[in-house]
């Protein structure tokens, strides 16, 4: 009798340690997910700032111009179409009209890294959402993740692409319009 309550105890207490651990286990799980989104979306941020503080270094744009510059340049990095995707250099001819033709090359060509560097910036927070995402669904990982309250950040806010005017109405209404 001695021997059937010490094996059920046992049991019971192996039972309780792997339910323990899996709760601490997921629950460190999820806060590594979201700590790695977080540092993903304030990379993100910090490249745009910096490159936009760079392009108006660049540019020689003057501080008064410099919030309509950032809003001109945010639809530009985002711009999937030709037609956006010169608005800074446009902008740029309007307001400091003594520029050369190389800086204007020099800007152009820096404007295509910083989009590229964005993309991939924006690629790497959308799949670490993605696999957060996967984990807050999958059976276990997912009872275990409400269990201990996640998600704690806003993920609509943060696992959000950044997209331009023209592609976003093109999703929405499921019509793409030609560019030209």
């Amino acid at each position: 009798m001695y021997k059937l309550v010490f094996i059920i105890f046992v049991v019971f207490c192996a039972l309780a340690a792997s339910l323990f651990t899996s709760f601490v286990g997921y629950h460190d799980k999820a806060v590594r997910f979201e700590a790695n989104i977080e540092k993903l979306h304030q990379s993100s941020q910090s490249m745009l700032s910096n490159g936009t503080l760079a392009l108006l270094d660049k540019a020689k744009i003057q501080q008064n111009y410099a919030k309509d510059f950032k809003d001109v340049l945010e639809k530009s990095i985002g711009a999937r179409s030709q037609s956006e995707s010169g608005l800074v250099m446009k902008w740029v001819k309007e307001m400091n009209p003594t520029l050369n033709s190389q800086v204007y090359l020099d800007l152009s060509s820096y404007i295509e890294g910083m989009r590229r560097d964005f993309h991939l910036s924006q690629n790497r927070l959308m799949d670490a959402c993605a696999s957060y995402e996967i984990a807050r669904k999958s059976a276990i990982s997912g009872l275990f993740m409400k269990m201990n309250g996640f998600p704690t950040i806003d993920l609509n806010k943060r696992c959000t692409v950044l997209s331009d005017s023209i592609t976003s109405e093109a999703f929405e209404t499921g019509i793409q319009k030609p560019l030209l």
